[in-house]
């Protein structure tokens, strides 16, 4: 992985081992600032830090109420889940 990535690489594999959801938000909202995108990484490692945006825009750590949950809002363990379904690049 590029070293663009580092961090938010970093921060992925702390959340996946049981660390707290804001530090992998905002090491992902970092990112979008400071990476050049069209130069800094790969295609590949493009696609994953699109996904995993994806994914951690909608996150939240604390519990979920149903509204929450019905407007598409991951709570800290389905989004493990769901970031575990595709691999680092």
């Amino acid at each position: 992985m590029s070293a663009s990535l580092g961090a938010v690489e970093r921060s992925v594999r702390v959340f996946l081992d049981g660390g707290a959801f804001q530090p992998l938000w905002c090491a992902v909202m970092d990112a979008t600032d400071v990476i050049d995108f069209a130069s800094d990484i790969s295609d590949r490692e493009r696609d994953w830090f699109d996904r995993l945006y994806e994914l951690v825009y909608m996150g939240s750590e604390g519990p979920l109420d149903a509204e929450s949950r019905t407007h598409g809002v991951l709570g800290a363990a389905e989004l493990r889940r769901r970031i575990r379904e595709f691999a680092l690049p």
